[in-house]
């Protein structure tokens, strides 16, 4: 406590007591001014180390993504290579009067140019998967930034460019990826296919790219599969039918799911609305309008001369391999000495030779005495009348029961 003063004190006394507080207060105010520097700078270096640990901590995260980006940019494809080698295409075999006779292929592809595509395809695909393709990089910021806050929002959207869907259709170890990976490797890619090809290119590498189901690969392979005709003769309905399957094959496909691939069709017909490739008038005039599928499955054995068509290929076989080719990847014309027309009236020669026959066994060896005639219709006419090889099986009782007991269901 400070000394109290009085009136009664000297000078020199209450000199001395004013002294001493004054001593005392700065005291006082020298512990409160040490005690709140060192608080104040506690608080400081403590605060220090936390900036300081998050500066280290995002320079050795930025230093990690560094390397991990090096890492792909070495793993991604060459693209460049794609103008050398193209994509695998199928080698298919003409007759002698220019029908397609078969393919010979891993991916059933039959590469078109864009100029060869009925153009609403074209304007169905650009309004459905990508309406900014001719305006961005590869990469769509606002719709990738737009996907995001859809799919937050739980409505699932995807952020892909025809260009990142092209890097992914011709290069699946893209597709095979770890999800980050696999994004972050597409729009690399994408990036570099913009760099090395035009834009009508990269349409032109998409079309030929996109699976159809049932082996066909690519938007021509699509054509002569469900519609039996090129993709340059491809009509409205049709073609947005096909880029309507593009969202999921199996889920649209035409064939087996007609009405959920009408319903994905017409919102392909929408979309070319909203985006000025078709009128509201010509949408309400085929809206409701059926596709007309016409289906057929390519495959080697699916054509009018498979046994001529096998010989076909092994000759191939070894001649690709002596010239340096690949038969089932190389995209060859082939032209046979096979006449379509003469061998579709061998075939019938031989159809209704081998039923004439058939019923000339059937009723010479149905009853006793045997029947004879000197052509076969009679033998024809009478087929229906008897009971085919009851005579023969009435005289060969040991072969019939020998046959009945070799048989599968016999021995079970």
């Amino acid at each position: 406590m400070a000394p109290q003063m009085t009136n009664d004190s000297p000078p020199e006394g209450r000199f001395s007591a004013l002294r001493e507080a004054a001593e005392a207060l700065g005291a006082r105010a020298r512990r409160w001014a040490y005690r709140t520097y060192y608080a104040v700078k506690d608080e400081y270096d403590a605060g220090e180390q936390v900036v300081t640990a998050g500066l280290l901590a995002a320079c050795g995260l930025l230093l990690l993504f560094g390397l991990y980006w090096t890492v792909l940019v070495f793993q991604v494809p060459n693209v460049s290579r794609l103008k050398e080698t193209g994509l695998a295409e199928a080698t298919i075999a003409y007759t002698a009067d220019g029908q397609e006779l078969t393919r010979y292929a891993i991916e059933n592809r039959t590469w078109v140019g864009l100029d060869s595509i009925a153009k609403p395809v074209v304007s169905a695909l650009i309004a459905t998967e990508d309406r900014r393709f001719y305006r961005h990089s590869g990469i769509d910021v606002p719709r990738l930034f737009g996907a995001v806050i859809g799919t937050a929002r739980g409505d699932w959207q995807g952020g892909s460019t025809l260009t990142m869907q092209v890097a992914r259709n011709i290069y699946p170890a893209i597709r095979d990826d770890f999800v980050i990976s696999r994004k972050f490797k597409e729009w690399l890619t994408a990036l570099r296919l913009e760099d090395n090809f035009t834009k009508d290119e990269i349409l032109e590498l998409y079309l030929n790219a996109v699976p159809f189901m049932y082996g066909a690969v690519g938007i021509e392979s699509g054509a002569q599969t469900y519609f039996r005709k090129p993709a340059r003769a491809l009509g409205l309905l049709e073609s947005a039918t096909l880029v309507g399957m593009l969202k999921a094959t199996a889920y649209y496909n035409p064939v087996r799911h007609p009405e959920r691939s009408q319903e994905r069709r017409n919102v392909v017909l929408g979309q070319m609305v909203k985006y000025g490739y078709l009128s509201q008038a010509d949408y309400a005039r085929v809206r409701d309008q059926p596709t007309e599928v016409r289906f057929r499955r390519l495959t080697r054995h699916d054509n009018t001369a498979p046994y001529f068509a096998e010989q076909v290929r092994q000759q191939l076989d070894v001649w690709a391999d002596k010239n340096g080719y690949n038969l089932y990847t190389g995209g060859l014309r082939v032209y046979t000495t096979l006449d379509a027309g003469l061998q579709a009236a061998a075939e019938k020669a031989v159809a209704e030779t081998g039923d004439q026959l058939q019923a000339i066994a059937d009723v010479e060896w149905s009853a006793e005495p045997l029947f004879s005639a000197t052509t076969a219709q009679p033998y024809v006419d009478r087929r229906g009348a008897v009971e085919p090889f009851a005579y023969f099986w009435e005289r060969n009782t040991p072969l019939l029961v020998r046959l009945v007991k070799n048989s599968g269901l016999y021995r079970d």
